[in-house]
């Protein structure tokens, strides 16, 4: 006849799981800090303009040699020769505010096994997005994927074609009266919007899961990746303020903005199609942070 565990056994072996459970969340934490500690920091903004140099036909380039840029300024771990996926956009593509590494083009390439080189940097729009093709080409890609992100990019379209000298051919000449940079008030519009943001968090009770480093870790091993757990917080922010004006297509810079970018994308979708590469747009939700 088997023995029945009395009260002081079920204590004894409760309390032995629970103090089992914390020393392996103990040694996850200070594993995950030491590998946290090896890898370049989130992306903000401050780092952002300590990177910056000025370029004649993209504005601005990153810096070539700084942490977390490969040989080339781009945000890679290494300057590849080849990549069967090239991926241009800008900061929503670039990975801001996002760790190294846990960038969309990067969680696309590990999904689909295939090599990806991101070119994109933040402030970047669709006339830089074409510039940066010649680049993403000689890499031979199978695929090159566009991010483009309606937040402002037809605006930032607008803005870089009449601003650089550079790219004065994709203007609309007959309406250089109406579309002058110096016309421009959408610029002033924005500028104190940025801060103005509607935050929603949904409440959820299994959003402790994710709170535990054991957790983490156990599911970053390749055997669980089919596991999946709600983060320990979700919040969306939208600055309607601030991306509403630079969306309007009744206004005439917007529209022209749409105008520059059906035309690079075509210029783009046949200069990838000389090269027997597939070219796709993908479009960001215009949404500022999903976490």
């Amino acid at each position: 006849m088997k023995k029945r565990l009395g009260w002081a056994e079920v204590v004894l072996l409760g309390v032995s799981l629970l103090v089992s459970l914390g020393i392996a969340e103990t040694v996850s934490r200070m594993w995950e800090s030491r590998i946290n500690a090896r890898l370049p920091k989130p992306f903000t903004q401050a780092v952002i303009d300590r990177m910056i140099s000025k370029d004649d036909r993209l504005g601005h380039r990153s810096d070539v040699g700084l942490a977390g840029l490969d040989a080339r300024g781009h945000r890679n771990a290494t300057a590849l020769d080849s990549a069967e996926i090239v991926v241009i956009g800008d900061s929503m593509t670039w990975g801001y505010n996002a760790e190294f590494g846990k960038e969309w083009p990067q969680v696309l390439g590990r999904a689909v096994s295939k090599s990806v080189y991101n070119l994109s940097l933040a402030g970047y729009g669709p006339v830089q997005y074409a510039e940066l093709l010649k680049e993403g080409l000689k890499l031979k890609p199978q695929w090159v994927l566009v991010g483009l992100y309606a937040g402002n990019d037809y605006y930032d379209a607008y803005r870089t074609a009449w601003q650089l000298a550079a790219h004065e051919d994709k203007r609309d000449g007959s309406r250089v009266a109406e579309l002058n940079i110096d016309g421009d008030t959408i610029h002033e519009q924005i500028a104190d919007k940025s801060n103005e943001a509607v935050t929603f968090r949904p409440r959820n009770p299994s959003l402790w899961i994710g709170r535990f480093a054991l957790i983490r870790l156990i599911k970053s091993q390749p055997w669980c990746a089919t596991w999946e757990f709600i983060p320990d917080r979700i919040d969306t922010v939208l600055t309607s303020g601030y991306r509403l004006p630079m969306m309007d297509l009744d206004n005439l810079r917007v529209k022209e903005g749409v105008r520059i970018t059906q035309a690079v994308m075509k210029m783009m979708r046949d200069q990838t199609g000389r090269v027997q590469a597939r070219f796709l747009v993908v479009l960001i939700p215009t949404k500022e942070k999903v976490l």
